[in-house]
């Protein structure tokens, strides 16, 4: 039986860097121009924070606060 490996071999993974060092793409990487597109791009790290274990934790701990509030 074939035995099944991780990740890429590592011919493809050094033709995947010439071809990656070859395009060059982050010269054409600017990132957001505009103010509104700025300040979309700001809020990523929150966005994709509040998926995270502390994330979730702070999340149910508000929800809790929130309901003890509510039967003040």
């Amino acid at each position: 039986m074939a035995e099944i490996t991780r990740g890429w071999p590592p011919k493809r993974r050094k033709d995947q860097a010439k071809n990656i060092r070859k395009s060059k793409a982050w010269e054409s990487s600017t990132g957001p121009k505009t103010a509104e597109g700025k300040r979309i791009c700001a809020q990523n790290a929150l966005k994709h924070g509040l998926f995270t274990e502390q994330g979730q934790s702070l999340l149910r701990s508000l929800k809790a606060y929130e309901e003890i509030l509510n039967r003040l």
